[in-house]
């Protein structure tokens, strides 16, 4: 009889397909995507120079998602920045709760484009 528990045993690490983007001066969207379980969903982080400040489930449905075969194309995350939240910060990061994974690359707030995305 094995007796070794199910949460230490060896399966291939997954290769996700991530992104985040800002979409907005006040916003920050993207997707995880499990393409080996597409059934998973994920749950993200928002950091802001260094430190947490919002989690996020990446289960929203994107069309796009969708239309280019990821699954049903519910991957996606959105974080929407209140002024104090983000006044003064310069980098945000989206990392993987609970592993730290990045993604995407960091975001400079600085480089966010005009106009808030219409598509939530």
């Amino acid at each position: 009889m094995d007796l070794t528990p199910l949460s230490t045993t060896l399966r291939p690490a997954a290769v996700l397909e991530t992104a985040a983007t800002l979409s907005g001066p006040r916003e920050i969207e993207g997707h995880v995507y499990d393409p080996a379980a597409p059934e998973r969903r994920f749950v993200v982080e928002l950091w802001l120079d260094g430190y947490p400040v919002r989690i996020a489930r990446a289960h929203l449905h994107d069309p796009e998602l969708a239309a280019n075969g990821r699954g049903d194309g519910g991957y996606r995350f959105v974080f929407a920045l209140d002024g104090e939240t983000a006044d003064g910060a310069r980098v945000a990061e989206v990392k993987l709760a609970n592993t730290g994974e990045p993604v995407g690359p960091p975001l400079k707030l600085a480089e966010a484009p005009p106009a808030v995305s219409q598509r939530l």
